[in-house]
């Protein structure tokens, strides 16, 4: 997302100094300009033609609102604070469902993932059994990579969660059990 902001705020200041002074900066010519500066710019970032159009929309009216004497009407470093800001009420209002939970995304597996799946699990796990619940860990983590080889979804599903656990409680426990009996 940084990236993104980045981007834009040079191509936002690149316009600016190009543009020609005009009586009323907001004309649909100065503002199609800006689109397509913008898309060509989000292009590469953003290959679904659907979700790039969205934030380029989105971005050329927040600009409008929050610029009405054009990019140019304001210094650099205000043009920053001010793309950092709509960047960052796209990324919320685009990180959440109509219902306000967020969105499901794929990360993709690395050592850090699987210790904060580890983390969150051994949080609720019983501390007095922890060789336990570092097998039950291990063997979550293995069928969450089973199910999903590319990469975890954040937040993991409910159901899917209540399963993989349900099956790693009984594959746990049956083998202490047996280990017990020994």
């Amino acid at each position: 997302m940084k990236k993104i902001l980045l981007m834009m705020l040079v191509l936002i200041i690149s316009i600016s100094a190009c543009k020609s002074p005009v009586k009323s900066v907001w004309t649909p010519k100065y503002e199609q300009q800006i689109y397509n500066e913008l898309d060509n710019l989000m292009k590469t970032r953003y290959k679904d033609d659907n979700k790039r159009k969205d934030l380029v929309s989105y971005t050329v009216k927040r600009l409008k609102e929050e610029l009405p004497g054009g990019l140019g009407s304001v210094p650099p470093d205000s043009l920053n604070k001010v793309s950092v800001k709509i960047g960052q009420e796209y990324a919320t209002a685009h990180s959440k469902d109509s219902n306000g939970n967020p969105l499901p995304k794929t990360v993709p597996w690395s050592p850090t993932v699987e210790q904060d799946l580890r983390d969150a699990i051994l949080k609720v796990w019983q501390k007095n059994d922890l060789d336990n619940g570092n097998k039950f860990c291990d063997c979550v983590i293995v069928k969450l990579k089973a199910i999903h080889p590319k990469g975890v979804v954040i937040p993991i599903p409910h159901d899917e969660m209540q399963q993989v656990a349900a099956e790693c409680q009984k594959e746990v426990l049956s083998k202490t059990d047996s280990t017990k009996k020994h």
